[in-house]
């Protein structure tokens, strides 16, 4: 049984979706550029975590790794 206006509904959603997405990823940039100038690092790399970590670390965690350059 379809509902009455569902398809109104799935089409805020989507738009409320992909606001939220472009809200997140203008801040996750300036995050990157205020660890840069901090830290005088050149490469940031921006990702995802999984379900667990996000679900243990919560809403608005930031998580900051350094790995060390290998010498051979």
């Amino acid at each position: 049984m379809r509902f009455q206006g569902s398809s109104w509904l799935l089409r805020t959603v989507r738009a409320l979706c992909r606001q939220m997405l472009q809200e997140w990823e203008a801040k996750q940039k300036e995050n990157a550029e205020m660890i840069r100038e901090k830290t005088g690092l050149q490469t940031t790399l921006i990702t995802n975590v999984g379900p667990v970590i996000g679900a243990h670390a919560g809403p608005g965690a930031i998580a900051v790794a350094f790995f060390k350059k290998q010498v051979s």
